[in-house]
This record gives structure tokens, sequence and C-alpha cells, in this order.
């Protein structure tokens, strides 16, 4: 399938409040062909739709900080969902369908910094919700809140030229759900809540030499 002269525009803005404080907003037009495929075999119209983002900036106590918070709201038609129960002709492959008015929208918190000289963290916060027309959850498999935690310490006063460090990542369980075909209630699916942490150590033996260990899902 061939598309020609499409347009998607693009508007942003950025106001700096003072030295330390910037506002931005940003506007983009979305078109994007689909590869997914419906009952009947045909390619789903493409996606088309409006995202907006507005939110704050700011560096703090002369650079050691770095603060943002953030909304978004997109709104999608032809958004891709899987027709339950259906195939694409000629295969075991899932049927896609097409659910229109879908709106995701949430928020964004992020802080940064140093602690000490020799202590970095980072800490990250999102939270969103995406539905389509009917109110009824879309990419339902998906987890609508996440935590992301992550450090790294420069012991210098006791070993030289060694990093350690480490992260914590947190998902909520998703909000997907099915009906139990033995007591034909709706219940809850999918992974519950979970926290992966993961450890880190480099060594620098030199300026081109160096060793790191990595742990994940301690």
């Amino acid at each position: 399938i061939e598309h020609k002269g499409v347009v998607t525009p693009y508007a942003g803005l950025i106001w700096d409040i003072n030295d330390s404080i910037s506002a931005y907003a940003s506007y983009t037009s979305i078109f994007k062909t689909q590869a997914n495929k419906d009952r009947n075999g045909d390619y789903l119209d493409p996606l088309e739709g409006d995202a907006y983002e507005a939110g704050v900036k700011g560096d703090f106590l002369s650079g050691r900080l770095f603060a943002s918070a953030a909304v978004f709201r997109i709104e999608q038609n032809n958004f891709a969902v899987i027709d339950d129960g259906y195939f694409i002709p000629g295969t075991m492959d899932p049927a896609w369908k097409t659910a229109q008015g879908t709106v995701a929208e949430g928020y964004e918190l992020e802080v940064s910094g140093k602690l000490t000289s020799n202590w970095d963290v980072n800490l990250g916060w999102t939270d969103y919700s995406a539905k389509d027309a009917d109110g009824v959850d879309v990419v339902s498999h998906h987890p609508r809140q996440m935590l992301k935690l992550a450090t790294v310490y420069d012991p210098v006063d006791l070993i030289a030229f060694l990093r350690i460090g480490g992260s914590l990542r947190w998902e909520s369980r998703p909000p997907m759900t099915a009906t139990n075909p033995g007591s034909g209630l709706v219940e809850k699916m999918g992974q519950p809540a979970y926290a992966i942490v993961n450890l880190m150590a480099e060594y620098a033996f030199n300026e081109q030499v160096s060793l790191q260990l990595n742990v994940n899902n301690v």
C-alpha cells in the first residue's frame, strides 16, 4: 500500500522561566503505516492521531541536581489490537483489528544528581492509562506504573579506580483481564507487580583498560 502527500506537522516551544528552570510544550501529528493484518489478510489502515506534551525542567545546586516533570496525551485512530478468536488466513498468526478513539495519557517525573561528589543517583516514575473510545484498556499487557532507581558510587577513599552501583526497576500489574470459563467471572491476568534489582562493579586498571562485572536479577 502506497501513501503520498502525507504531512505530519510538528511544533515545539521552550520558555526559560529563569536561569535554572525551563518550561516546554510540543505537538506532533501521527501517521504510521502498519504491518499487522486483519482476519481477511488485509493490512490495517495507517495509524493516525495527535500527540501533546508539556513539562518543566530545571538544574539546581550549581548543576548537581536535575529534575523534570511532564504530562502527555496521545490520541490515535486505527490503533492495532488483537482480534480475539481470529487468525490471518492461511496461518496460525492471530489477526488484528483497529480500535478507534484511543487515548493514552499520563505523567513522568525524574530526579537525578549527585548526593556527594562521588555518589550519583537517578530516580524516575511513570504513570499512564491507555483506553479506546469505549473506555476499554488497550495494550493491556503493558504495566501502567513504573519506578526506576539507579545509583553509582565511587569509593575513592577506600579503593581507587573502583565504581560500584545498582539499579531497581518496579512495574505494576498490567490491567489485562479474561473471563474464567469455569466461574464466568472476569479475573486479572498477566505478570503480578514485581521488582528487579541489578548490581555492577567496575575497576579501571588504567585509562585504556577496565573490567566490569554485572549481576542481574539478584
